[in-house]
């Protein structure tokens, strides 16, 4: 059984080479061959070096070619074909490192469950000097929850996929998110959706290196309207028959801006962390309707160049 792992990388080859060092220290299954395929979104290549440095050294082939269009999913759709041949593709974030049975679990998981995709979960890892709100709350924490639980979305900084399924959807990855993010949740929504089975892997561990540019409030605020925004997005991208209906998903939103409004007063608090967590509620409320009165939030459109787009 081959296994494609696929990263696309945009001008962090520190990071890359962290998350290729640690894929070479990850156990992999007897029954399994891997192969590892990198697309730098870099035209300059700015990736070239880390790969052609490790390649010698690692024990799995390390493949490389270069994605000039700007936008992850056009990065991930090159990997995704790359992989092709594999009878299961796995997605990781070049800015995160794998657990010694990132692997492992994984494909447990999809055996055991029947599975045509496996997502597990990314723990976030801070930078020291981050601001003490952040390092001592969870506000950076992603969902949890037990091995098995069947799931409608997935994030593809984790997760496992059948081959022959991904390449249902076209694109796979659709490419008109190319400046909002975004394309990995309408893809696994469409999945999901067209009845395969997808499934939480508790154990399945990525570390999520957090940069110290990223633990600000602002930024924080940004990426929690964007969330909201991207759930009304991808809703309205989704083929129309598998498409939920639109008021329903602006209810949900309604109920959690009520919902939420009560707690307002404590944004008076001294405590960062709390106000943070009330307005990033309130924001992901928000980004929603605004996602379906047809407003597109472009994050990749601001972000610095060495930022993954």
């Amino acid at each position: 059984m081959k296994v494609g792992i696929c990263i696309a990388t945009y001008r962090r080859p520190q990071a890359l080479e962290r998350c290729l060092r640690s894929l070479g220290e990850a156990r992999i299954p007897q029954d399994a061959e891997i192969e590892v395929f990198v697309v730098d979104n870099d035209p300059t290549a700015s990736a070239k070096r880390v790969v052609e440095t490790l390649s010698p050294i690692l024990t799995f082939p390390l493949h490389y070619c270069i994605e000039p269009r700007k936008g992850i999913p056009f990065a991930r759709n090159k990997a995704a074909r790359l992989a092709a041949s594999c009878t299961f593709i796995a997605f990781i974030d070049d800015d995160e490192t794998v657990h010694r049975d990132w692997l492992v679990h994984l494909l447990e998981a999809q055996r055991r469950f029947e599975a045509d995709l496996v997502a597990g979960p990314a723990l976030p890892v801070l930078d020291p000097q981050a601001p003490e709100w952040a390092l001592t709350s969870r506000l950076f924490h992603k969902r949890r929850m037990p091995t098995g639980e069947r799931i409608d979305w997935a994030s593809t900084c984790n997760c496992l996929v059948r081959t022959s399924k991904l390449f249902e959807i076209p694109g796979p990855f659709d490419q008109r998110l190319a400046n909002t993010g975004g394309s990995d949740r309408l893809l696994t929504l469409q999945l999901s959706r067209r009845g395969c089975k997808l499934v939480w892997c508790d154990e399945a561990l990525v570390m999520d290196h957090i940069p110290l540019e990223r633990t600000t409030a602002k930024w924080y605020l940004q990426r929690k309207y964007r969330e909201g925004n991207t759930i009304a997005v991808c809703e309205a991208l989704l083929p129309p028959n598998i498409r939920k209906g639109m008021h329903r998903v602006a209810a949900k939103a309604l109920l959690s801006l009520v919902l939420t409004l009560p707690h307002t007063p404590r944004l008076i608090v001294p405590d960062t962390a709390t106000r943070l967590k009330i307005l990033g509620r309130l924001l992901t409320s928000i980004g929603i309707l605004a996602g379906l009165l047809g407003h597109r939030y472009r994050e990749y459109d601001r972000q610095p160049p060495n930022n993954t787009p």
